[in-house]
């Protein structure tokens, strides 16, 4: 854990927040710029996000659903306005998910998962904001051969407090989290070991209470995305021997609504290209893999780290 830690800020050491903006994202001169805005719903998504790709590759290999599955994965990220810059300012966190799925038939599992996740966002001026979430999902899995897809719901608890300079503004604030996310994929042999992986996500993330300094106490957020990967079997193609894979993947994420509740100083988030890295390997009932991603965002270019084993029998 502590490892994956430093990756992320190494990965993230020159990453850096611009002047806060004015509404329509310049600052005009004369102008002060608008008071900090922290948003705790954006920090947290990207780490639910994360936990929720999860399930696609649990689809990705074998085609029949063994009797138990069980994964545990750590994730790292940060987030920023710029890059290049000096100043120590983002949003940077870590976390770590785990789950157990159960065959239901032959082509059908079902499973729980639990996650828990930290992050600080830095970007809002003086202030930092501390990030906790707790997260419980439930989801169903089903293959058809070469084509997989899952089905999740999970709810969680977020916790945010503020660090600013003033302490009679800090405060700590609890939220509800829910979400939900539908993903269906299917893998397209070329050749012996070429493999071509187009995949499409819908989810769906709500915020309840909890009303952070100037930004929501409701907000609810729908997107898809949509990505072809494209895998190399590097390894045995034999299913008693070691496997090594590696696939490079690409897309977007296009939001369909960001909706917010009263009183609110936020921006919508916008959509963005994003591209992954991922390298896998084990054998029949063990395997690893590693995955380092970047994706386009209102307030930057995320950059994740993803570490993960799962167990099979």
């Amino acid at each position: 854990m502590t490892s994956l830690r430093l990756l992320v800020l190494l990965a993230c050491s020159g990453i850096s927040a611009t002047p806060a903006l004015a509404q329509d994202g310049a600052q005009t001169p004369g102008n002060s710029a608008p008071a900090p805005v922290s948003d705790p719903f954006g920090v947290a998504v990207p780490a639910l996000r994360a936990a929720a790709s999860v399930m696609m590759d649990l689809g990705s290999r074998p085609s029949e659903v063994p009797q138990v599955n069980a994964w545990l994965q750590q994730f790292g990220w940060g987030t920023s306005h710029s890059i290049g810059d000096a100043a120590d300012n983002g949003i940077r966190g870590w976390g770590a998910a785990g789950g157990l799925e159960l065959a239901a038939g032959r082509r059908d599992a079902i499973g729980v998962s639990a996650g828990f996740f930290r992050s600080d966002d830095s970007t809002a001026g003086p202030a930092r904001e501390k990030v906790r979430l707790l997260e419980g999902a439930v989801h169903w899995r089903r293959n058809w051969g070469s084509v997989s897809s899952v089905l999740r719901l999970a709810a969680g608890t977020l916790t945010s407090k503020d660090d600013v300079e003033d302490p009679g503004a800090a405060g700590t604030r609890k939220s509800v989290l829910l979400s939900a996310s539908g993903g269906v994929q299917r893998e397209v042999a070329i050749g012996r070991r070429l493999r071509l992986t187009p995949a499409l996500v819908a989810d769906y993330y709500r915020l309840a209470g909890g009303k952070a300094r100037g930004s929501a106490s409701r907000r609810d957020q729908s997107a898809v995305t949509g990505t072809i990967a494209f895998g190399y079997e590097l390894g045995s193609m034999a299913p008693d021997v070691a496997w090594l894979r590696v696939d490079l993947e690409g897309g977007r994420r296009e939001i369909v609504f960001d909706h917010f509740g009263e009183n609110n100083a936020l921006a919508a988030q916008r959509g963005g290209g994003l591209l992954r890295l991922r390298l896998s390997g084990g054998r029949e009932a063990f395997s690893l893999a590693g995955e380092a991603s970047a994706e386009e965002r209102r307030e930057g270019t995320g950059i994740a780290l993803r570490l993960g084993s799962r167990l099979s029998w």
